[in-house]
């Protein structure tokens, strides 16, 4: 008699595969808490928000700080790809949707240096 397995991941886990993830596609210079978040409010520290929907289905809403000199939708569509490849990998969950919102620009410091 064959039994099931039952593996619940925590949100948390996901949310420290996709910051991880995020942090390796080029144009992007960090990640960052949500603009509109309450100052009160700890739920999105590492920039990204995990919500986790019928049948094990994941939506991620990400915030990064993009690096100067990187066409921006370039870089939100790596990170789109590249999350929900690593999300799927090591978690065997489908990744639904996710949410890609760019809060700035690093500018480097040798350029500003020289305006």
């Amino acid at each position: 008699m064959e039994r099931g397995v039952n593996v619940e991941i925590s949100p948390n886990v996901i949310m420290s595969i996709a910051s991880r993830s995020a942090l390796e596609v080029k144009g992007v210079y960090s990640l960052e808490i949500p603009a509109n978040v309450s100052f009160w409010r700890k739920s999105q520290q590492h920039g990204v928000k995990v919500n986790i929907v019928d049948n094990n289905k994941v939506r991620l809403e990400v915030y990064v700080i993009a690096e100067e000199g990187y066409y921006l939708p370039e870089v939100g569509l790596n990170l789109q790809e590249h999350i929900k490849e690593e999300i799927e990998r090591v978690t065997g969950m489908t990744v639904d949707r996710i949410d890609i919102y760019i809060q700035g620009i690093h500018f480097s410091k040798s350029e500003e240096t020289e305006r």
